[in-house]
């Protein structure tokens, strides 16, 4: 239910909006309204308080017919207000927020236990299923599933601790599936395939960038992470009789410039997978591990003025002869505005760690 509608002309200053290709949280959004009436200052009755979820949108103005078109950039959820004589100041989270720690209402009181003959469907459902206290469930609204997905056993009866968030095993088990896991535009939690470098190759470009289009680009520059970027990650997990199972996952892609044969090992933090109770998960779940720890390691940022229809893992095409990039196809790893001002941070598809062993 609608209960209320907040404009440009109600938001003071600029609204601030990030989204990063991640697993779980994606989007963080904050804004800041006038201390002019009660329905803004927080409490049960105002329209910002810990319950209420916000719809953002961002337009886009065409003058030649009047128009301005709109495009949903997610469903948030609030995790702080601050306020003083002028100002309440909002900070927000997109719905994923609800099951992590920045929300603080989705730890298990009591240990969970995980029948071996759940399916992937079954077993997300009734996690989002799960009761707040409050006679309601963490998310009413039915995730959406690949139907490659849906019927796949869990496996190993498993049963979780109590004090673990329901992201953590969430989170767990779509890296062990190589799923990706989010909140899409419309606050629907959305499990889908994970895509490697092929299916990224086979995507349409939704915007090239050029050189010479000033008009769409502000400025651009390369930036290379070295810390944050990794080329080895090791992941383990453990069966119920105690058998430990161990892969590790390397970037051998002679393209990329993070390779193994070309910069030496960078390793990752070895990450154990709990529901690696076979070496099949722990094998996915690895790959998934390092081919998020590539992306957030290398980038192009582009700044330029508002694309509203961009999104994250989408592709766009790159003409930079400056920075020594000719015609190459980048995923969209982040987008953030600040106003009507858009700052996107691009990876080259070269880089990821299995170009070339895909092609």
């Amino acid at each position: 239910m609608v209960i209320a509608e907040i404009g440009d002309d109600v938001i003071l200053g600029t609204d601030n909006y990030d989204c990063e290709y991640n697993q779980g949280t994606q989007a963080k959004l904050s804004f800041s309204v006038p201390n002019i009436s009660p329905i803004y200052t927080g409490g049960e009755s105002s329209w910002f308080w810990y319950t209420r979820k916000i719809k953002y949108w961002k337009g886009l103005y065409e003058p030649t017919n009047g128009n301005t078109y709109w495009f949903s950039k997610g469903v948030f959820v609030i995790t702080g207000i601050s306020v003083d004589f002028n100002t309440v100041n909002i900070s927000c989270t997109d719905k994923f927020g609800m099951l992590t720690s920045d929300y603080g209402s989705t730890m298990l009181d009591k240990s969970l236990k995980i029948e071996t003959e759940s399916t992937v469907e079954g077993f997300i459902t009734s996690m989002l299923a799960l009761p707040k206290g409050n006679g309601q469930p963490i998310d009413c609204k039915k995730p959406l599933i690949d139907y490659s997905l849906r019927n796949i056993s869990t496996g190993e009866e498993l049963e979780l601790a109590a004090g673990t968030y329901a992201a953590d095993i969430l989170l767990q088990f779509a890296n062990t599936l190589k799923c990706r896991i989010y909140y899409d535009k419309d606050g629907i939690l959305r499990v889908t395939e994970g895509h490697l470098d092929y299916a990224y190759e086979n995507k349409a470009i939704a915007w090239m960038f050029y050189d010479e289009a000033v008009a769409n680009v502000i400025s651009a520059n390369i930036s290379y992470d070295f810390p944050k970027a990794k080329n080895v990650v090791t992941v383990w997990g453990e069966d119920s009789e105690g058998l430990q199972y161990t892969s590790t996952a390397e970037n051998r892609n002679a393209k990329s410039a993070l390779s193994i044969d070309k910069v030496g090992y960078r390793t990752g933090t070895t990450k154990e997978n709990i529901f690696g109770f076979n070496q099949k998960n722990v094998d996915e779940f690895a790959k998934m591990y390092l081919q998020m720890q590539t992306v957030i390691g290398t980038s192009v940022t582009v700044q330029c003025p508002m694309l509203p229809h961009l999104d994250v893992e989408q592709c766009v095409g790159v003409s930079f002869e400056s920075l020594g990039l000719n015609d190459k196809k980048f995923l969209v790893s982040g987008i953030s505005y600040s106003g009507n001002t858009m700052n996107i941070s691009l990876v080259n598809l070269d880089n990821l760690p299995w170009h070339l062993e895909l092609q």
